[in-house]
């Protein structure tokens, strides 16, 4: 294992103290992200008062970060009456994703866009595989543009340019996502379940 250099985060926020800049500077491999409860708005997370987009766009910086997971705060840590109080010293929707029923957990949607941010993360490791990848041989004209021949990385960055700085808009993040989709069946033609 590398040894632990103290590094100054590249972009300091809540998500990496030097800690854990400096463990992805060394290469670490199973760094996670996490995001504190002294949160600012501009990252995103799944909170019950944050847009579904920055819910679904998890697992996007995930990759985008080459983190291997996301540690939440909580999955199922209810208040006496969590439809009524969600906060209870955290931020309204840390505590839990999931909803007490009475036959057991009840979905919720931002567990849902939890999941979708997932399968998303999936199609990008996808197309990292597929057999035919080739690199990007050319130089989009604008961020927005598509390469021809693009990587899962490439596909990546046009939503997610950096901590602060990526889309807000689903309508993009599902046009980038049907590229992804075009891009892992034009490499494996022959694989008939992604078509």
């Amino acid at each position: 294992m590398p040894t632990l250099k103290r590094t100054p985060c590249p972009t300091p926020t809540p998500t990496y103290r030097s800690v854990g800049c400096a463990a992805i500077a060394a290469g670490w491999a199973g760094v996670h992200g996490l995001l504190i409860k002294d949160y600012v708005f501009e990252y995103p997370n799944r909170f019950i008062d944050y847009p579904l987009i920055k819910v679904r766009l998890m697992h996007w910086f995930n990759w985008r970060y080459k983190l291997s997971g996301y540690l939440h705060y909580g999955f199922n840590r209810w208040t006496k009456n969590p439809f009524a109080d969600t906060e209870e010293s955290a931020p309204a929707g840390d505590r839990f994703i999931i909803y007490p029923g009475k036959n057991g957990p009840m979905n919720s949607i931002r567990w849902e866009m939890s999941r979708e941010s997932i399968e998303d993360y999936e199609y990008l490791w996808l197309l990292a595989n597929s057999k035919s990848n080739v690199q990007s041989k050319s130089n989009p004209t604008s961020e927005n543009d598509c390469p021809t021949n693009p990587s899962s990385d490439e596909l990546c960055r046009m939503l997610v340019k950096s901590f602060t700085n990526y889309t807000t808009d689903p309508a993009e993040l599902y046009r980038v996502r049907d590229l992804i989709a075009t891009e892992i069946m034009k490499k494996n033609p022959e694989n008939k379940t992604l078509q």
